[in-house]
């Protein structure tokens, strides 16, 4: 049987557009599924108080029962749920997205605060999974994430002090950023950073702000002389000061080799 009558509308309809029904003769129920859903809401429309307490009552009345249930369905199919979830809202996401937002404005602020609170609580007890959302939606969303940072910026008095301070200082922002870039560079290497502020300027004194190669005082960065690929440390008696040409043509060679190499295109390249 490919086809069957609906006992209420009375139309030839396909099987599948019927539910199935062991009890019944044929294995399908007598009306088809636009029937039977329509049924069921005018049933739901004037029943819809009686049905409401009585299903409130038999929750309060079976709650630890059911939310045991519940729990123990959620951990059962956990990755069934969360692909169906996952599946529902790519497929309905501006509509969620309009929904949650039309929903928010309507918020009391007691209500915002609250689930701004709810939101902090939940980021510091799964910080990975807060971290990697980030830099997920940052790295998809680009243009909106340097928006996001700019207004951020600008709503705080204490960044536009920052800001102006930065603008008028450009020279000691750029040595700060050059010092700690290098640092950053020790640390993601694993070498042994114990390099202060203070023996670092100590350093700069003993050689007169001067490049340990060439002699000028212009664009002084640090220089590992075992360099932290061939690992060198992040310390004292391994950092002198260089210019950022020299820096950059010594590279990754340790002393020896770099000095070999500069007599060498001195020698082929004579000034």
């Amino acid at each position: 049987m490919t086809t069957a009558r609906c006992d209420q509308c009375g139309r030839d309809l396909p099987v599948d557009r019927f539910a199935k029904n062991a009890s019944k003769r044929s294995g399908y129920s007598s009306a088809c599924k636009e029937c039977t859903k329509q049924y069921y809401r005018g049933y739901y429309a004037k029943h819809r108080d009686s049905l409401c307490e009585r299903s409130n009552r038999y929750y309060y009345e079976n709650r630890a029962l059911l939310l045991q249930k519940g729990t123990a369905h959620r951990i059962k199919h956990r990755e069934h749920i969360s692909a169906r979830k996952h599946r529902f809202y790519a497929a309905n996401r501006d509509a969620i997205l309009g929904e949650m937002r039309t929903a928010y404005k309507k918020y009391s602020p007691a209500q915002k605060q609250r689930r701004a609170d709810n939101t902090r609580q939940w980021r510091a007890l799964h910080p990975e999974r807060t971290r990697a959302f980030r830099e997920k939606w940052n790295a998809a969303n680009p243009e909106k994430h340097r928006e996001i940072q700019r207004r951020y910026n600008a709503s705080i008095p204490a960044r536009k002090s920052q800001q102006r301070w930065q603008q008028k200082n450009l020279e000691k922002v750029r040595k700060y950023r050059r010092e700690s870039e290098c640092r950053r560079r020790a640390m993601k290497k694993g070498a042994l950073v114990t390099l202060t502020p203070s023996q670092w300027a100590e350093i700069l004194a003993r050689h007169e702000g001067r490049c340990q190669y060439c002699g000028t005082t212009e664009h002084i960065t640090m220089d590992h002389v075992q360099p932290l690929s061939r690992g060198g440390t992040h310390a004292a008696d391994n950092i002198v000061p260089a210019c950022v040409s020299c820096n950059s043509r010594k590279g990754t060679h340790t002393l020896e080799d770099w000095l070999a190499i500069a007599q060498k295109e001195e020698e082929r390249w004579p000034k």
